[in-house]
């Protein structure tokens, strides 16, 4: 059988629910592509923040979690900035609770395991604290930002 008779077969066993799902697998691969430039980055300071793919203006939804800073007049541009950075430590612990913040996004873009698929929140956190994807950076585990290929590639034989 081929996938191509496989995703038939669960289209007719599963109905529109199926097609959804096949629907959302292109879409998260699609969002994937404009969005790895932006984690290719082997060092946590500004680049990241500016490397962005010629496509995230057509696939990307970045501007969806950057909307509540704009409705309350923070400019997005200025945030990308501040949570690329290793220079501001940890914030208040009620801020730190509620809105995404340096902190958090190193973790989100550390290689580390205990860190990996972790911190989704552009803006808020609490979401992720909600949804159980929540990692906090801890001072006996720094993130590391090194690409995973890399590390690959330098692990023994």
């Amino acid at each position: 059988m081929t996938g191509i008779e496989a995703k038939q077969l669960l289209m007719q066993a599963m109905g529109p629910l199926a097609l959804l799902a096949i629907a959302l697998e292109l879409l998260y691969g699609l969002f994937w592509c404009t969005h790895v430039v932006h984690h290719s980055s082997e060092h946590m300071n500004l680049t990241p923040s500016v490397r962005r793919s010629a496509f995230t203006l057509f696939a990307g939804a970045s501007w969806i979690t950057y909307l509540p800073l704009i409705l309350v007049g923070f400019d997005p541009g200025w945030m990308m900035f501040v949570l690329h950075t290793q220079g501001i430590p940890k914030l208040h612990w009620l801020v730190e609770y509620i809105m995404c913040t340096p902190s958090h996004h190193r973790a989100h873009h550390a290689r580390n395991p205990r860190y990996i698929y972790r911190n989704f929140g552009g803006t808020f956190i609490i979401f992720d604290r909600l949804f159980g994807t929540f990692a906090e950076e801890h001072a006996d585990e720094p993130p590391e930002w090194q690409r995973p290929q890399q590390a690959l590639d330098q692990q023994p034989q």
